[in-house]
């Protein structure tokens, strides 16, 4: 185990003990397709995305790589696709105080028709709005003006789990939380094998488990506690 998260090595061994599969016929190519089958599934349901909670920080450059002014940032760098983002502080740090900006948040079509070209306001400085759009499984950050210096974004948000592909690789779900992981995995191994029977009464143990763990979950203010990455200040 490494920062609260099992390997897939360690998932895969105490799932072929659950299930009995002592002679390992279950190939292993097979068990991390259903695993990434049924983390997807996990960070779809309702309120589980919280398992997938994270805070991180972002640099906002001021300058594009271009060299023009920056308005626009993509903020998927390194990670899957964002699932709902749930707070966020925008933090001037260049001076000897860290200072908190307010830009407020519009809608991205009431934005758009605003600001329809940010990097086109010449206003500069302080941006007064700014929106975020989802497109392709990116999130875009867009300022209402170029930012005349470089700003931190401090972020909470949920997004996919990294994909799981090799055996030490890390299961991003908190450990007390993996039956909900093992659960889908057995329904999604009975399936394949054509024992409807067996996934019928396992989907209904596991349609259970969902309210509790969201429960659970509404009651924290995070399952997974905090990283930080890109960046930090």
């Amino acid at each position: 185990m490494e920062n609260g998260f099992l390997t897939a090595k360690d998932f895969i061994a105490d799932w072929r003990q659950n299930i009995g599969d002592t002679t390992k016929e279950v190939p292993e190519a097979e068990i991390f397709a259903f695993i990434r089958k049924a983390m997807r599934r996990i960070a779809r349901e309702k309120g589980l995305d919280k398992l997938f909670q994270n805070q991180d920080t972002f640099e906002l450059a001021s300058i594009n790589t271009d060299g023009t002014p920056a308005a626009t940032w993509t903020l998927n760098k390194g990670l899957n696709s964002i699932i709902d983002i749930k707070d966020v502080n925008f933090l001037d740090t260049n001076g000897q105080k860290v200072k908190v900006l307010c830009p407020r948040y519009m809608p991205y079509g009431k934005f758009r028709k605003k600001y329809p070209v940010p990097e086109a306001n010449r206003a500069g400085g302080n941006p007064s709005a700014f929106t975020l759009l989802q497109i392709q499984g990116k999130t875009r950050l867009i300022f209402s003006c170029p930012i005349d210096r470089p700003y931190v974004l401090d972020m909470v948000y949920t997004a996919f789990p990294p994909m799981v592909r090799r055996p030490d690789d890390l299961i991003h779900i908190p450990y007390d939380y993996l039956d909900l992981l093992t659960e889908l995995v057995t329904i999604f191994y009975n399936l394949e094998s054509a024992d409807g029977a067996t996934a019928r009464a396992l989907y209904e143990d596991y349609d259970k488990m969902v309210p509790e763990v969201r429960e659970m979950l509404a009651q924290q203010d995070t399952a997974a506690g905090y990283r930080i990455v890109g960046g930090a200040y």
